[in-house]
């Protein structure tokens, strides 16, 4: 039958004088590969053709055979309409071991042609919404022989492109959320040639970049916020934290850059980057801010402390001086006999402001000013000496031991006074427990560092959660995985 079939049967020649309508079946095997560098996807598919040559037909032979199935070495004497993927970057027939190629031929003359081949197609690679993107790749069937006028190409009514197991739809870092196909008539210079595309959308699975790449950089803006709380005397630490996260994070980008083709647009994940480079170097920002507040206000303090100093050795001079002209009117109270304190104690009566102490002794009240000028009564005692009744000091021949004695008193009592005052001044000034190197803690006068510091450890997370918000927000919405997401939950309960 074979030899009465080829018998007279020349393969240059059309199956008929009118054009032949052939029709074409994609089954999507498997997809193995999407790749970024090359804008390519890896695939194995079965194609098919299938036309009618009535030089074939042997219905009246009556052989009782449904179909012939020929080998694959009788392709070359059979005419075929040499469908092929023209923007296919490679294709190549499975010989495993021997060529995948099933060729039939049924009773009425039908011829079904059907190839296993492993091809690699073109993907309009778009990675604005990188890695919330997704990609479209396409494959295109032409007949490269013959124009519309002798072969006509259309896709099989039911299941034109099929994808039998389910698991192939999805890849490591892809998943295959649709496909389409469409036909279409391209003017060439030889004529009108029909042209079949079907086309693939993937949508990326960035489950990957969010461990590898989000939260990574989460955690160095947040390290380098820790500079907040830490005191802003303690510059190296700070600028350790802030330095050591942001090299971290562009160690982190560029390891993901370098896996990407070099595009001229800007990115999803750049806009990301870019944005958290943005709050570390901020807050180095801040951080020159509080050193140099500090600086200035360390400054003014060291002014102030110079011209208190300045002011204090004054009133101090002041003071001095004051006691000594003082001290030059007042009258030098001399040893007294015990007859005579007792006269005095029993008569109330004293010299020139002086009076008696519990010790008996002639205490003299004498004035003694602070270091803000405020005036304090001292009082200067002495052991009475002979003192008259109407007030006058009578000396005797121990006056200037007396004397002697006498400063010696006075200059302890007067040290004693002082310390009192300032004893005095420290506790109505000071009401706060906690003190740092003798100086006051109060917690409402912090430095001008500390108050930035305080400011920015609320104003930074807020920023940052805003920018987190419209970030996701705008680019997961964009890409629809979130919405194609709640669509398939409503979907499922629907």
């Amino acid at each position: 039958m074979l030899l009465r079939l080829f018998k007279d049967y020349d393969k240059n020649n059309l199956p008929s004088a009118n054009s032949t309508e052939v029709i074409v079946e994609l089954t999507v095997q498997s997809i193995t590969e999407i790749s970024e560098f090359s804008s390519s996807f890896k695939a194995d598919v079965w194609f098919s053709q299938i036309w009618r040559d009535p030089r074939l037909d042997f219905t009246d032979e009556n052989y009782c055979l449904k179909n012939i199935s020929l080998a694959a070495h009788r392709l070359p004497y059979l005419w075929s309409p040499n469908v092929c993927f023209v923007n296919s970057k490679k294709v190549e027939i499975h010989t495993s071991p021997s060529p995948n190629i099933l060729l039939v031929v049924f009773p009425n003359g039908t011829v079904w042609l059907n190839y296993r081949v492993s091809l690699t197609g073109p993907c309009k690679l778009d990675l604005t919404f990188f890695p919330m993107d997704r990609q479209s790749c396409n494959l295109v069937f032409e007949s490269y022989s013959y124009n519309t006028a002798e072969v006509r190409i259309v896709w099989r009514d039911w299941e034109a492109v099929s994808i039998p197991d389910p698991d192939s739809k999805k890849l490591p870092d892809f998943e295959l959320i649709s496909f389409n196909h469409r036909n279409s008539t391209l003017v060439y210079t030889a004529g009108l040639w029909d042209q079949l595309e079907v086309t693939f959308m993937f949508r990326r699975l960035y489950g990957y970049y969010v461990l590898q790449a989000y939260m990574p950089t989460y955690l160095s803006v947040f390290i380098s916020w820790i500079a907040f709380w830490i005191d802003t005397k303690a510059l190296p630490a700070r600028i350790t934290l802030g330095v050591s996260s942001l090299m971290a994070l562009t160690f982190q980008f560029g390891n993901i850059v370098k896996n990407l083709p070099r595009v001229s647009y800007v990115k999803a994940l750049d806009i990301w980057m870019f944005g958290c480079v943005g709050f570390i170097f901020l807050s180095l920002v801040e951080l020159a801010v509080v050193g140099f507040a500090d600086k200035l206000e360390s400054k003014r303090k060291r002014a102030k402390h110079k011209l208190e100093c300045r002011i204090r050795s004054e009133k101090s001079i002041f003071s001095y001086q004051h006691y000594e002209g003082n001290q030059r009117h007042q009258p030098v109270m001399m040893m007294r006999s015990d007859s005579e304190q007792q006269w005095l104690a029993r008569g109330g009566g004293t010299t020139n402001g002086a009076h008696l102490n519990n010790n008996g002794r002639v205490a003299q009240q004498m004035p003694l000013y602070g270091d803000n000028g405020e005036k304090h009564d001292l009082i200067r005692s002495s052991t009475p000496s002979l003192l008259e009744s109407n007030g006058h000091v009578r000396r005797n021949g121990s006056g200037k031991r007396a004397q002697l004695q006498n400063n010696n008193n006075v200059m302890q009592d007067e040290a004693a006074a002082q310390h009192r005052v300032r004893m005095h001044r420290a506790m109505a000034d000071h009401q706060h427990p906690f003190y740092v190197n003798g100086e006051r803690i109060d917690e409402n006068n912090s430095t001008v560092g500390e108050k930035i510091d305080k400011i920015s450890a609320k104003l930074f997370p807020l920023l940052f959660t805003a920018f987190n918000i419209f970030y996701w927000c705008y680019y997961i919405g964009k890409s629809g995985g979130f919405f194609d997401s709640v669509f398939d939950l409503l979907g499922e309960y629907c």
